[in-house]
């Protein structure tokens, strides 16, 4: 729908009156000549004299049937500006002639159906916003950008006016922080406005909306050449904004924030993506063409299906935390792939942790973390592996209030999970009971008769290479306790606890002595054949 402003930027110049300069009008299809008039119709631009508009009035005088209507006048007649006005309709007096008012008009039509028709075909061509995005950009000679609602670069088109500091913010970081978003969006959600900020000798930003069934899905900028006319930004934008929503409501529509890297992560883990080079091309299409290096991120909400359907909210605050990732909502959770220049992720991961923890504890979530691969064709298994480390880690985290998991901190338990499978296949059974240490089964006999904890001491004591008072630290012991029971262990085995290897060794057999009880779920002691006091009795 276009305002009538619109219409004016060629009369400039030649306006003699204007009313109604606001209003918008409807979508009009042809530019047409009053003394033709065959009844009322709002998609027609009238044009002809000051009197015969005044006499074309005079005979709807008292009735509502032309409200909305636009008319464009070549001079004017005794009573017209007074009688447009009365009636509610939109008028424009010039001193133009009037073939030339209605070639003027005419002008600015077929320009706006050049574009609408140029935008409709880039849209159907392959389903494509970064097609409707690439087309926008060149209509206007300048760049637009298609964000997320949490400010994320998710389209990107053209090449010029991208000298100003906020495309340069989003060329470099993929986001638009939120300091400059308050600066260029709009103000208001719901209703649909352009703002104009001006870059100085670098031309003009316009910022507008994009809804889909009422909802906000996407902020739209575009950044225009010092010569373009101020009057074509918002039907150009209307027309790609209309597109835009055409896209990501079609059922064939595959593009829009995250399903461009949802379709790629179903295709890598289903199988049907396996060709390396394949899936480099692949990845050279998402909105985020990720560095090297990639590891996986996988949050999911405590209870199934508790995230909200879409959870719009949560994705803004994790692409604020991970801005160099891809984020598709997939299997019930969240899945980011994030960008990483190096492998180099631990012991000092590159993202705030605590605001991480701070959002999983909102939610209700626990996120995994992967290791980084440079081999696009393992992604998949390194998603697998993160799945299920989010598992192990849940059932197997040894404080309470952690809620992120990282591979490094599970890989042992993931070996575990695997042997189980391996022993299966091989033998039959899952008694990997038989891999640990003889004293280690020892011991946890000895606590389940005795109600101790001796099988903690030994673990903790181990993984701290020998030191008591790290080993209690780490056991939430008090020294003194902690030095007591390990006394108790090492009369109960003869193993010399210094050796490193043995240490290893030991640390290994708690895990697999953990993942029973607390993951697998096993009731270790009837397999153990341990015959447990009645309670009462020792």
């Amino acid at each position: 729908m276009l305002q009538l402003t619109c219409w004016l930027a060629p009369l400039q110049g030649h306006i003699l009156h204007q009313s109604s300069a606001d209003a918008s009008l409807s979508q009009h299809s042809s530019v047409r000549f009053a003394r033709y008039w065959d009844g009322p119709d709002p998609t027609a631009l009238w044009v002809g004299d000051g009197q015969e508009l005044h006499t074309l009035l005079e005979q709807y005088v008292g009735l509502s049937v032309l409200q909305g209507h636009a008319f464009f006048s070549t001079g004017t007649a005794q009573g017209l500006e007074e009688l447009a006005q009365v009636m509610g309709v939109a008028l424009v007096v010039t001193d133009l002639e009037l073939l030339e008012l209605h070639e003027r008009l005419s002008s600015v039509l077929r320009r706006y159906r050049s574009w609408e028709l140029r935008l409709v075909e880039a849209a159907g061509r392959r389903h494509s916003i970064q097609d409707v995005a690439d087309c926008g950009a060149e209509l206007a000679g300048g760049a637009l950008f298609l964000l997320s609602t949490g400010g994320r670069v998710v389209y990107y088109g053209g090449h010029a006016c991208l000298d100003s500091d906020p495309a340069r913010e989003m060329l470099d970081h993929g986001i638009l922080s939120p300091a400059t978003a308050t600066t260029l969006l709009p103000k208001s959600e719901g209703v649909p406005s352009l703002v104009c900020q001006a870059m100085g000798s670098r031309g003009k930003c316009w910022a507008s909306a994009v809804y889909k069934g009422g909802s906000l899905i996407s902020h739209m900028l575009l950044f225009t050449p010092t010569g373009w006319r101020d009057s074509d930004t918002g039907p150009l934008l209307e027309l790609v904004s209309q597109n835009v929503s055409r896209v990501a409501a079609c059922r064939e529509g595959r593009y829009w924030a995250g399903a461009d890297f949802k379709t790629l992560l179903a295709d890598l883990l289903t199988g049907q993506l396996t060709d390396e080079e394949e899936i480099r091309h692949r990845f050279s299409l998402i909105s985020r063409i990720p560095q090297q290096f990639c590891s996986f991120i996988i949050v999911e909400p405590s209870r199934p299906g508790s995230f909200a359907d879409p959870p719009s909210a949560l994705l803004a605050q994790l692409e604020t935390i991970f801005p160099e990732s891809n984020a598709a909502v997939y299997d019930g959770g969240i899945v980011l792939l994030l960008s990483r220049p190096d492998r180099d992720f631990q012991p000092a991961p590159i993202f705030d942790q605590r605001q991480l923890q701070e959002l999983l504890v909102h939610y209700d979530a626990f996120a995994a973390i992967s290791n980084a691969t440079s081999r696009r064709s393992m992604l998949r298994t390194n998603y697998l592996l993160t799945k299920s480390v989010l598992q192990l880690g849940r059932a197997l985290r040894p404080c309470a209030n952690q809620r992120i998991f990282f591979f490094e901190d599970y890989a042992e338990y993931v070996s575990i999970d695997l042997c189980i499978n391996s022993f299966n296949a091989l033998l039959g059974h899952d008694d990997i009971i038989y891999l640990t240490h003889p004293d280690a089964v020892k011991l946890y006999r000895y606590d389940l008769l005795h109600k101790t904890n001796l099988i903690d001491v030994l673990y903790y004591y181990c993984l701290n290479n020998g030191s008591v008072s790290q080993a209690a630290r780490a056991a939430y012991m008090h020294r003194n306790t902690f030095s007591a029971r390990l006394a108790k262990l090492q009369e109960l085995i003869k193993a010399d606890l210094t050796s490193g290897e043995l240490q290893q060794r030991m640390v290994f057999s708690c895990k697999i002595l953990r993942y029973y009880d607390r993951y697998a779920k096993i009731n270790l002691g009837k397999r153990l054949c341990v015959s447990l006091p009645q309670e009462g009795k020792e």
